[in-house]
């Protein structure tokens, strides 16, 4: 059976190869150029819009699956739960053990269970808060299994308006394939 496969090199041309049994037919290889292959200007251009069609998605999806990405939809998915007082799916944003540094305190959770054993919005909503948003997140450290993102976030009303804003310190961790919350430092109360 016949199936088209892409290779990519960073410093070097896209591949795009066609297998078909035991032959290969390459369209592109590091020594090629459009300029170079004979061709007249509109078979160019086609062939052009096939490669853009062919290696676009794949391109978007490498830069998609990157640390800082997706530290970043972590903390999405984090405050997402959050607002929708889900704390389970709250509690599947994090790693254990999970240490939160907040209100003079150090607090570890050695799980999901103990993280999700405590009442956390009557006393938010007894404040007046109503939900929670990022207003700046940036990334202070990052390496293949590991980000920290220094962040700001507010709490607001029922109306939308700031009732707290807070600067704190998250770090996200891949661990066996998954991206959790691992520590959060936060100057929220």
């Amino acid at each position: 059976m016949c199936h088209i496969g892409e290779r990519y090199q960073t410093f070097s041309a896209i591949h795009f190869e066609w297998h078909c049994l035991t032959r290969t037919f390459t369209l592109f290889d590091t020594q090629s150029t459009l300029e170079s292959i004979s061709m007249n200007p509109l078979q160019r251009l086609k062939t052009l819009f096939l490669m853009v069609l062919i290696a676009g998605p794949a391109v978007g999806l490498a830069k998609a699956e990157t640390p800082d990405v997706m530290a970043l939809a972590t903390l999405d998915r984090f405050m997402a739960a959050f607002n929708d007082q889900d704390i389970k799916a709250w509690a599947a944003t994090l790693h254990y053990p999970h240490v939160r540094f907040a209100s003079s305190q150090v607090m570890i959770y050695d799980s999901a269970a103990t993280f999700q054993d405590r009442s956390v919005f009557p006393t938010l909503q007894a404040a007046g808060w109503h939900h929670s948003l990022w207003t700046s997140r940036t990334i202070t450290l990052s390496s293949d299994t590991k980000v920290h993102i220094d962040t700001e976030f507010e709490r607001r009303n029922a109306n939308n308006e700031t009732i707290g804003r807070y600067r704190s310190l998250y770090i996200v961790t891949k661990i066996e394939g998954h991206w959790g919350i691992q520590a959060r430092s936060s100057l929220a109360p």
